[in-house]
């Protein structure tokens, strides 16, 4: 087993504001990608919901009875 030295506190205090950084980056990271997920899943399901009202139309177009 490898003995880990310890750290001086001038290398905590680096590690420290590293940790920080990074956590601050991930979590604004993680912000922006559920925006942009949500975003692309409301334009996804507006989409299937205007094809297939469009569809629908068509159908009930063809469908009429008067329709000549």
């Amino acid at each position: 087993m490898k003995i880990k030295r310890k750290e001086t506190k001038k290398e905590r205090k680096k590690n420290k504001k590293k940790r920080k950084i990074n956590i601050g980056y991930t979590e604004i990271a993680d912000i922006i990608y559920k925006f942009f997920l949500n975003t692309l899943l409301i334009k996804l399901v507006l989409q299937i919901y205007k094809i297939s009202y469009q569809i629908n139309s068509d159908l009930i177009r063809d469908l009429s009875p008067n329709h000549q």
